[in-house]
């Protein structure tokens, strides 16, 4: 019988079969299904059956209802849509039709096999890179989709792993059903094995009805254990007998019950070290590692980071709705030569940072975050020249923010007004004589600098 499951949100873990013809969604007593939540309506949205199909419709609703990510008005549910509606995230299982998901290329120039990891419900990035280093990883992971064997990603954080998991589903046998993500290093033991593996009622305090776990939730598709290295060991010895013996039982429980999820998970550091520490059961790491999957970090493929910069300032114009065109020569060249300790993450949030502070139609190197711009080598002289750049830009962004009013902008500022005065002409700031023009602040030519380094 079709169910849908609340992933996230108000009665997480809660089931609701769809046995009747039409069901309701909302915040009112009366739906079939209550949402207790203010950006939910009062009758939000509904489900029909449609011969063998269910139909989610949205009824006018406040703040919309999204499947996959996406608004919609009327959409049939496919097994392993997810539905958002306010902070309630459902997944909806039926049953499992042929092969009909859209496939997506990769931006992967000259890598093979190609990989269409484009898309995943909540997953809206590509795989971006074509350094040998990243290419040979990229082969190994289309083996990896290939199979059905469990898989361990190693990498440091914000190195996609996550999206390289996403990649194996969506390539596997398995990319019509779910994809569950758990974290094991946000949740203590208790709930930890509650959320893994679920719980009956009354296995503690709190559980007042049976919660199904994320590996029933998963299904017939895949398990994700993001932090797996961080476990504690209760929690260990009960995912050896989930890896090793595809069984598993939920917390309170009596009744051992069949896995068919595959289970792929991932580490930023070396489980064999952590092993030889006493910190990691070695059997579960034999378990889990049947096939390693070592993701390069950053700054040992340099080569990807001008395709990765491209990639992201085309994101983020667009989501944006910016009218910057170009990324200036200096600002591309330290983003190129920065160590990047974060990774692809610490990319991609530098990007949109800087394209939110950037005045104009490019993205010039003042723009970019401090730890960034700045590094061992600069001399004072940079030093001085850049912090000179970030003050004007923020005098004239409050200029701008109060229409020109100096008193308003001297008490935001936190100066007086005889200090805005003489930053203004410091600064070269041209503000308009005319008070019926529209205000547009923009500087006089600067004094000469010393060039970009």
């Amino acid at each position: 019988m079709p169910r849908l499951v609340v992933k996230e949100g108000y009665n997480r873990g809660a089931v609701f079969d769809l046995a009747s013809d039409s069901l309701s969604i909302g915040r009112d007593l009366d739906n079939s299904i209550q949402v207790i939540d203010d950006k939910v309506s009062r009758t939000h949205a509904k489900i029909y059956r449609e011969g063998m199909h269910h139909v989610l419709i949205d009824n006018r609703s406040r703040n919309g209802t999204t499947v996959n990510g996406l608004p919609i008005d009327r959409r049939p549910l496919k097994h392993g849509d997810e539905v958002r509606i306010g902070d309630t995230l459902f997944l909806f299982l039926g049953e499992v039709e042929g092969s009909t998901a859209p496939r997506f290329g990769s931006r992967l120039s000259g890598a093979e096999p190609a990989l269409s990891a484009s898309y995943a419900p909540g997953q809206r990035e590509e795989i971006v890179g074509a350094s040998k280093a990243m290419l040979d990883m990229l082969r190994q992971v289309s083996n990896c989709a290939a199979a059905d064997a469990p898989v361990l990603l190693v990498g440091e954080p914000g190195t996609g792993k996550e999206l390289l998991a996403r990649t194996i589903h969506l390539n596997g046998g398995r990319r019509e059903a779910p994809f569950v993500v758990v974290n094991c290093g946000a949740l203590a033991e208790p709930a930890l094995e509650s959320e893994i593996f679920g719980h009956e009622r009354g296995a503690h305090t709190g559980a007042v009805a049976r919660k199904l776990g994320s590996v029933e939730l998963a299904g017939h598709g895949t398990l994700y254990l993001d932090q797996v290295s961080e476990a504690p060991f209760s929690v260990q010895s009960k995912l050896f007998r989930l890896a090793e013996n595809r069984e598993f039982m939920r917390a309170g429980g009596t009744e051992i019950l069949p896995a068919h999820c595959r289970l792929l998970t991932a580490a930023t550091r070396d489980l064999a070290q952590a092993v030889a520490r006493g910190e990691f059961r070695p059997d579960l790491h034999q378990a889990l590692n049947v096939t390693e999957v070592r993701i390069p970090p950053l700054r040992e493929r340099p080569d990807d980071i001008p395709p990765l910069v491209e990639y992201f300032f085309r994101h983020f114009r667009n989501r944006l709705a910016t009218r910057m065109s170009a990324i200036a020569a200096d600002a591309l060249a330290r983003l190129k030569t920065y160590s990047w300790p974060g990774n692809v993450r610490e990319l991609r949030n530098a990007i949109e940072r800087a394209m939110l502070a950037a005045d104009g139609d490019t993205l010039a190197l003042v723009d970019l975050p401090f730890e960034v711009r700045l590094s061992l080598q600069e001399t004072p002289e940079r030093v001085a020249q850049l912090a000179r750049e970030v003050e004007r830009r923020l005098i004239v962004r409050v200029l701008r923010a109060v229409r020109g009013d100096r008193t308003a902008a001297a008490q935001a500022l936190g100066v007086e007004p005889k200090q805005l005065v003489a930053l203004i002409e410091a600064h070269r700031i041209v503000l308009p004589t005319d008070s019926a023009q529209p205000l547009s602040l923009t500087p006089a030519a600067p004094p000469p600098q010393p060039p970009l380094r």
